[in-house]
């Protein structure tokens, strides 16, 4: 058998085809790398989700130092480009599990906690940094010439008051626009409750905030309440007002920010989902049935009329497609895969790296075939989204894309599916 070949630059004839080793069902379990990059010179890193422009790749990393760093890494040739070390909070969890949703043009916005910084990417240059009077924000996204988040402020250092705040992507400065309406009924350490980042969205002209919260019961019996809300921002007016999900208490928060298609918001509290009526608060549909272990904890996202959903934690691994119009499930796979901290889509293929067994799963979207069941090189550890990313990158004209993969040691770019 032949040995796969770790290579510390691209391959120089772009047109040798990687060697590719196949399952007896046909399934891709190794590939040889396009290019490896040692993105962990240095120990720990931050854990950015990589974002994509311009030809060049921005993923974290450590240098010789031990200073906490973005690389961008030319896509073709995986030579760097810059490096940038300006702030970062070592070890900090910055924009995890989303992208494209922070970057506009050359301006990429990510945040840590209350530090918020805004980088060239054409450049590597700074161009703001913030650091807010308060606890932390819950994901940035950027719509027009501003940036949204919800920031838990501080009163008095003590309680935490959740705000949907809006800021100009050119100097950072802000405005509050509303504070979320949590029932002040157990205070637990610093706050009466929590919010998931906001999805925020134009229609007829106007700017929209979706927003779902949760408000503590007794965090010592696992009893909380999931309300949403919405706001239009543009008018400074609330669209429909603070509504209870479910009429019973649950344990869990939202899992992340809302998804949207077309009149319906995919919310994922407590190990359950949701449809929701963006316009009323209004239940759709719910399903639930996913276990008490938290395997109904998702990563998920809109790829084109799916949402496709991998289990986030839990024991048992779980991919699957579905309407978000109805919560019908359309395909699944039960049994392998799971643990997904990012969800990717390229040419009808989702991709992700699992925190359970290290390795890069895809799929097909329309039928829920599994087409890789990918391992790092031989020494080259696991693959874990928390090293420093995963991304797939469109490819050019007729060419195939790519999938950037990191493991604690290094970055991995192969040749995509499609």
């Amino acid at each position: 058998m032949l040995l796969l070949l770790i290579l510390t630059s691209c391959i120089e004839d772009r047109n040798e085809k990687p060697y590719q080793e196949f399952d007896t069902n046909g399934i891709l379990i190794a590939q040889t790398p396009l290019w490896s990059y040692n993105s962990y010179a240095g120990t720990g890193g931050s854990k950015i989700t990589p974002e994509y422009y311009d030809g060049n790749i921005m993923l974290p990393g450590s240098d010789s130092l031990g200073r906490d760093v973005i690389n961008a890494l030319d896509i073709d040739t995986g030579e760097k480009v810059w490096s940038w070390d300006e702030g970062l909070i070592q070890g900090g969890s910055f924009n995890m599990y989303e992208y494209k949703i922070s970057i506009k043009d050359n301006i990429w916005i990510f945040q840590h906690s209350r530090f918020f910084h805004a980088l060239d990417v054409q450049s590597g240059e700074t161009l703001w940094r913030k650091e807010l009077d308060g606890a932390l924000a819950m994901g940035v996204q950027i719509l027009g010439d501003k940036y949204y988040t919800i920031f838990e402020f501080m009163e008095n250092d003590t309680i935490t008051h959740p705000t949907l705040i809006a800021g100009d992507i050119l100097t950072g400065e802000y405005e509050k626009i509303v504070e979320i309406p949590l029932d002040q009924i157990q205070f637990f350490s610093f706050f009466y409750g929590v919010s998931a980042a906001p999805r925020v969205y134009k229609e007829n002209g106007d700017v929209f905030s979706f927003m779902a919260f949760t408000g503590n019961v007794d965090l010592y019996t696992n009893q909380s309440l999931h309300h949403v809300m919405s706001y239009n921002v543009t008018q400074g007016e609330i669209h429909f007002d603070k509504t209870r999900v479910d009429p019973d208490t649950m344990n869990l928060p939202f899992s992340q920010r809302p998804v949207m298609y077309k009149e319906v918001m995919v919310i994922n509290p407590s190990g359950k989902l949701y449809g929701i009526d963006k316009n009323t608060g209004k239940v759709l549909w719910k399903r639930d049935g996913f276990g008490d272990d938290g395997s109904g904890v998702f990563t998920y996202a809109l790829y084109k009329d799916l949402i496709l959903a991998v289990n986030n934690i839990g024991g048992t691994q779980r991919v699957m497609a579905m309407d978000p119009e109805t919560g019908r499930t359309v395909w699944q796979d039960l049994g392998r895969g799971g643990s997904a901290e990012s969800v990717h889509f390229l040419n009808d293929v989702l991709y992700f790296s699992s925190r359970g067994d290290g390795h890069v799963y895809a799929y097909d979207t329309h039928d829920g075939r599994l087409l890789w069941d990918l391992t790092p090189p031989s020494g080259g550890g696991r693959f874990f989204r928390g090293y420093g990313g995963f991304r797939v990158v469109p490819g050019e004209e007729d060419e195939k894309g790519k999938v950037i993969a990191t493991t604690s040691k290094n970055t991995y770019c192969y040749e995509a599916e499609r």
